[in-house]
């Protein structure tokens, strides 16, 4: 399912003067999962950006889908901070990869313990779709979203945000539909008080964006 990404990421990828490539790909839980670390290399450094879990999908129970989780932070063996990861041109590439690679009704988690503004975002009842992370999935054609805030334990890990592709067009105009909606009522809510938090200001922007690209 996934071999392609694979071949590219074993390859490597070059971003902002840095290589980003795979660690080895090992067996999952299942044999329909695989598994594996992003790392940058740079100036003689390798920095973990992220551990990645593939799922192929069990036709016709299971769709396929992928799963990231960041470390803490970016840092390097010194302990030193060594770039920012949230809002880079390489977290763009990543996702933006990651979800090119999903078919229809394909789904993609990402964790956001550690992405302090969608955190807080969803914490402060901004509807998914328009928070810092929502957002980047919105414009790589997720069209569903949830916000797993309350793991169930054991395998499910920690905080993330799940976006899903739509599986027919049908279904793709009726979850834009809805997505119209909710974003537009939010809007109208946040444009009757006098001041916004920055992070609410930031999802009105973004939620004109999403708005416009609907009408």
């Amino acid at each position: 399912m996934f071999e392609d990404i694979f071949d590219l990421l074993s390859a490597g990828l070059f971003v902002d003067n840095s290589v980003v490539h795979s660690l080895d790909v090992v067996q999952g839980r299942t044999s329909a999962e695989k598994r594996t670390t992003i790392v940058l290399e740079r100036d003689d450094e390798k920095l973990k950006v992220m551990d990645v879990i593939f799922f192929d999908g069990i036709n016709p129970w299971y769709h396929p889908w992928i799963e990231l989780v960041y470390p803490y932070d970016f840092k390097n063996d010194y302990e030193e901070l060594e770039f920012v990861y949230f809002d880079s041109k390489l977290e763009k590439t990543m996702i933006k990869l990651f979800c090119n690679s999903l078919p229809s009704a394909g789904k993609i988690f990402i964790a956001y313990e550690t992405d302090n503004e969608t955190r807080k975002g969803l914490m402060m009842s901004i509807p998914p779709v328009i928070t810092r992370l929502g957002f980047l999935l919105f414009m790589n054609d997720c069209t569903w979203f949830k916000d797993w805030y309350f793991p169930e334990g054991g395998f499910e890990g920690g905080q993330k945000l799940q976006g899903e592709k739509s599986l027919s067009s049908k279904q793709k105009n009726r979850q834009l539909n809805r997505l119209y909606q909710k974003v537009g009522n939010y809007i109208s809510e946040k444009e009757k008080e006098s001041s916004l938090p920055f992070f609410e200001k930031r999802a009105v922007k973004r939620g004109k964006i999403v708005m416009d690209s609907l009408s």
